[in-house]
């Protein structure tokens, strides 16, 4: 039997929308607020069906770690619940630990939520919902091969089909609270103002100017834009600037098997040894090639260090090579060893035509930014407007595409845009550098036309929250059964994991 969509609800305090009614025939009130109850069943039902959804996430991101060669959340699911994470409150907790704690908030907020359905009343009567949980429980039934064999199955999680049903059902009654509080005729309704001010805080309006690096296909497949006035000289005058080949002598003060560091004589006698090496290389007693063989403990051909990509260990490496020139030395003290390196002439047949395209994709970007930054002095100086990028014959270049009023929320916005609005007033200008472009961007003044349009979600949003706030200040009033309480744990609790019975076994 495959795990429904239903079983699989996280159970999060602010995403979860459930609510149980009474207890089961022979279990115990686990949670009870002014007379409402949640019983053992239930909460043993909650931490199988968590613990099966967490462990289908932890299999599919091992597996997808696994298929791109990246390291794995963990060796095993239990592995990681044992594992360390921060909860809510900035605590230093087992994965295990925090969401046992989730479910036992989660148990709070739904016996309080039931609570308040059966005071108002509040019952599913929407036909299409009523359906499809029915459905569901009509195809495990199927599934399981009669009513017998799936409350069966369903007592290994401590639960039976009543209990498997009542959860079904309840997935809605949070919404029908919400619903009854909050919405339209809702007694405890937000005001217009508040929304407004709430709008206000979680939106903020742009006219943007972007200059993008990059062309896509259909398929998602990303190429630099062409740029005609960048030629060859200038893509060979740039590999200049940022490759650099050498050759070294490398004498380690490390132990190249454990890592560990060498004595500090060993490193004296290395350090001298490279410094004689050194002093014949420019006093011209040795040729390199000869120095290597002599005494470089590492022997390779020459490599090519590409600028800024260098391993941190060896960046001295890298800034002595780029000091120097051609037929030039130099002595390098690093944290791995002593190296002495001479820098070469880069050849034809040492760029390849990977390092080209890369060169060419740097100098195409560079250009782009230059065009976004002339466009963002031109808007600054007043001696042009975005609006002059919206015609694409008449428009001072070919690469700024000009959108205006842009309204968003932080979480849907590149970080680098969000921190430079938080910095601006309206009708002030700013450059942002993306990975994937250049922005020039104006904030822009909200109009009664735009807070309207938002209504609707700014409600929903400030609403829910409100509605989060009402039912945990009840919590206080929540009674638990400590010592019932204390037989369940998140670690060693089964997966829900419906399996059908085999009639033959």
């Amino acid at each position: 039997m495959k795990l429904k969509k239903l079983f699989c609800i996280v159970i999060c305090v602010a995403l979860l929308a459930v609510s149980l009614v009474s207890c089961s025939s022979g279990s115990k009130a686990l949670f009870s607020f002014r007379g409402t109850e949640l019983s053992n069943k239930m909460y043993s039902y909650m931490l199988s069906s968590q613990k099966a959804y967490l462990q289908q996430l932890f299999d599919y991101y091992n597996s997808m770690a696994t298929m791109y060669g990246q390291e794995q959340i963990a060796a095993s699911f239990e592995d990681y619940l044992r594992s360390n994470t921060t909860d809510a409150d900035g605590n230093t907790v087992t994965v295990a630990q925090a969401t046992n704690n989730m479910i036992i908030e989660s148990a709070k907020y739904l016996v309080v939520i039931d609570h308040f359905c059966k005071q108002y009343g509040l019952e599913i009567t929407d036909e299409s919902a009523i359906a499809e949980i029915e459905e569901v429980l009509k195809e495990d039934i199927q599934n399981a091969g009669s009513m017998e064999y799936l409350n069966i199955l369903l007592a290994q999680f401590g639960a039976d089909y009543d209990v498997e049903r009542q959860y079904l059902y309840s997935t809605m009654s949070a919404e029908l609270l919400f619903d009854h509080l909050y919405g339209e005729n809702g007694a405890q309704r937000l005001d217009e103002s508040a929304v407004k001010e709430q709008f206000e805080k979680e939106y903020n309006k742009i006219d943007v100017l972007y200059y993008a690096y990059y062309d896509s296909d259909d398929e998602g497949n990303k190429t630099v834009k062409q740029i005609d006035s960048i030629t060859d000289k200038q893509v060979n005058e740039y590999i200049a600037d940022h490759y650099a080949k050498i050759k070294y002598v490398l004498l380690y003060k490390i132990d190249v098997t454990t890592l560990n560091k060498l004595s500090d004589e060993t490193i004296a006698e290395k350090e001298a040894t490279a410094n004689k090496a050194f002093s014949e290389l420019k006093n011209g007693e040795i040729q390199f090639d000869d120095a290597i063989e002599k005494y470089s403990e590492s022997k390779s051909d020459p490599v090519i260090l590409s600028k800024g990509e260098t391993d941190e260990r060896v960046k001295p490496v890298e800034d002595a090579a780029f000091e120097i020139k051609a037929g030039e030395y130099a002595f390098v003290d690093t944290d791995i060893g002593y190296y002495v390196i001479e820098r070469e002439m880069l050849q034809e047949g040492d760029i390849d035509e990977s390092i080209r395209s890369m060169a060419y994709e740097e100098l195409a970007k560079d250009a782009i930014h230059q065009y976004a930054l002339t466009a963002y002095e031109k808007v600054v100086s007043g001696m042009g407007t975005f609006d002059d990028y919206s015609d694409s014959e008449s428009k001072p270049d070919a690469y700024g595409v000009y959108t205006k009023g842009i309204i968003y929320k932080d979480d849907e916005m590149d970080e680098e845009i969000v921190e430079k609005v938080k910095q601006m007033n309206d009708n002030d200008y700013a450059v942002a550098e993306l990975a994937s472009g250049c922005v020039v961007m104006k904030k822009i003044a909200f109009s009664d036309d735009d807070y309207k349009e938002r209504y609707d979600e700014t409600y929903e949003s400030l609403a829910q929250s409100e509605f989060d706030k009402f039912i945990k200040g009840f919590y206080s009033e929540v009674i638990v059964d400590e010592e019932e309480l204390s037989k369940f744990d998140f670690l060693t609790a089964l997966a829900l994991d419906l399996v059908p019975i085999d009639e033959n076994s």
